[in-house]
């Protein structure tokens, strides 16, 4: 039996590997955070839009791995990984719906 584990590093993703600017829920914890592990990395705040292009990006990794004989799926929310960023009071003070 194969599972196939889905995640997606938030603040804790590293710009030197994906060349993208890591994603949060709340830029200003996000930055705090950064500071005290003098980690300057510029991080971006999620807009409504790409949290919904973030799901809809989830669900279809979950639809490749399954076409490509995975027997499960893991959607990984835990150790301070970017769904968990988003259910931390201390990491996520969205107003939003998202909040």
């Amino acid at each position: 039996m194969a599972i196939n584990q889905l995640h997606h590093g938030g603040a804790l993703a590293l710009k030197q590997y994906s060349g993208m600017v890591p994603v949060v829920p709340s830029k200003d914890i996000a930055m705090e955070e950064a500071k005290k592990r003098r980690d300057h990395t510029e991080m971006h705040e999620l807009t409504d839009k790409e949290i919904n292009e973030l799901i809809e990006k989830f669900a279809h990794a979950a639809e490749l791995s399954i076409k490509s004989g995975y027997d499960g799926i893991e959607i990984h929310g835990a150790n301070n990984y970017l769904i968990q960023q988003f259910y931390s009071p201390h990491t996520n003070r969205r107003t939003d719906e998202w909040g």
